[in-house]
């Protein structure tokens, strides 16, 4: 049985990769408020400070497991969003081109998700092309 909290790990590691190598410069990951959490906070190749929330299944239960964007419901989007505008207005320099929050949705094998944390970035990216990654931009 995998844990919930090392496959969350996983994921948003191996998202970190998937967006930078797509461009992205990544500004903060696991950003806190009371109210809530963003998985990570990166800015887009054109500028735009991006929001991402993670969601990460194992690929061995994709057929038994929800979507992982069923997990977003009417609080957590709110609470994405509340999140968003406190970090772009604490760092309105970050902002200037604007802002949006965007959903991975990443399905793991099971055999690379108990080593995730070990694995050298170089690795990682490899591993990545194991995975199945969607990205929403301006999901919410």
């Amino acid at each position: 049985m995998i844990d919930r909290k090392v496959l969350g790990m996983a994921g948003e590691k191996l998202a970190a990769v998937y967006l930078k190598l797509n461009g992205h410069k990544i500004m903060a990951r696991n950003f806190r408020k009371p109210w809530g959490e963003i998985d990570l906070i990166s800015t887009s190749p054109d500028g735009t400070l991006v929001f991402t929330e993670i969601k990460s299944t194992l690929i061995e239960e994709a057929d038994k497991a929800p979507s992982p964007s069923d997990h977003m419901n009417f609080k957590k989007i709110r609470n994405l969003r509340r999140s968003a505008e406190f970090f772009s207005n604490k760092f309105p320099e970050l902002s200037r081109h604007g802002w949006r929050i965007d959903f991975i949705s990443i399905r793991i094998p099971e055999e690379i998700v108990g080593k995730g944390n070990l694995y050298p970035p170089l690795l990682l990216t490899r591993l990545l092309k194991c995975c199945e990654v969607e990205l929403w931009e301006n999901a919410v």
